[in-house]
């Protein structure tokens, strides 16, 4: 996985994460395709992402504190997925509850501020690598 920052006029933001072992140790060094996709994890994400098992009241009742409501709209999932399986991504405009969109956008500007990063900051050339490592994350990987 390679990520390269880009930059320009236009603010710009991603939220994004990674599904991890439960632990590193016992995860395989490597893996094969057939071994991926034969996992149960695999299996059940499959399920999940397939449209089996409708959300539920309760599944409703907890996204409702995030997501926007529409987006919890019967009518609006279906179209969501069948977009998704034509052109293999989404836009999903104002998906946040404005609230937490707000409570987020605040948070990265402090964060970016704390980093010397984004238009109130000197921003250097290239942020530094420590950038963001912080609240328990720790730095993997070549500085490049």
């Amino acid at each position: 996985h390679a990520v390269r920052e880009v930059r320009g006029g236009r603010a710009r933001m991603s939220i994004q994460g990674w599904l991890h072992a439960p632990s590193l140790d016992a995860a395989p060094r490597s893996s094969t395709l057939q071994q991926i996709l034969g996992s149960p994890d695999v299996a059940a994400a499959r399920a999940a992402a397939s449209g089996q098992g409708p959300l539920t009241a309760e599944d409703r009742a907890l996204l409702s504190r995030w997501l926007a409501p529409e987006y919890l709209e019967g009518e609006l999932l279906p179209a969501i997925s069948q977009s998704f399986a034509d052109a293999s991504y989404v836009l999903l405009t104002s998906f946040l509850r404005a609230e937490i969109a707000e409570e987020v956008v605040g948070a990265l500007a402090e964060a970016d501020k704390a980093d010397c990063v984004g238009a109130e900051g000197a921003e250097p050339e290239v942020p530094a690598y420590s950038a963001g490592a912080v609240d328990g994350w720790t730095l993997v990987g070549p500085p490049h």
